[in-house]
């Protein structure tokens, strides 16, 4: 009896750390988010063409890789991506995550901010991403105004 006395604590603790292990319910969106990924989608991709354009005024754009950056994006099966945005003279931004493609949409879920959703595109070889809830500072002034992005990448 005195045996059991001494194991019934030590099974009480292993439970509640069990327990306390299995939570499962957590309020982070970045957790919740499950991989879904077409087979077409996975693989390396190159932006060929980084278009912003403004909402307000849909003739003023600016198309980023015109003007020297580069984008690449690789994406694999099990939903995590990688991306390098970067500009000649700066350093790269890097930036990593999941992707999760439903439908016509893509929720991109980065590991440092809040995910986001957009449209996305997959025709022959080329994938566009379009988001029409983005901000761009067109006229350099400190205020972004708000804007559509569209990005066509090819397969690398």
């Amino acid at each position: 009896m005195n045996r059991l006395r001494r194991f019934i604590p030590i099974l009480l603790l292993s439970f509640s750390f069990i327990l306390w292990n299995c939570d499962k319910n957590s309020t982070d969106p970045k957790e919740n988010i499950p991989a879904n990924v077409p087979a077409d989608v996975v693989g390396n991709w190159d932006a060929a063409s980084y278009i912003v354009s403004n909402n307000n005024n849909p003739a003023e754009i600016v198309d980023l890789i015109q003007e020297g950056y580069n984008l690449y994006l690789s994406i694999q099966a099990n939903g995590n991506y990688s991306s390098t945005f970067s500009f000649p003279g700066f350093p790269d931004d890097t930036e990593s995550g999941t992707a999760t493609f439903i439908n016509s949409t893509v929720t991109i879920n980065p590991s440092d901010e809040d995910p986001f959703t957009m449209a996305y595109q997959l025709s022959d070889s080329i994938l566009t991403f379009i988001d029409t809830n983005s901000t761009f500072d067109f006229d350099d002034d400190g205020t972004d105004e708000a804007a559509t992005e569209t990005i066509f990448f090819v397969r690398d």
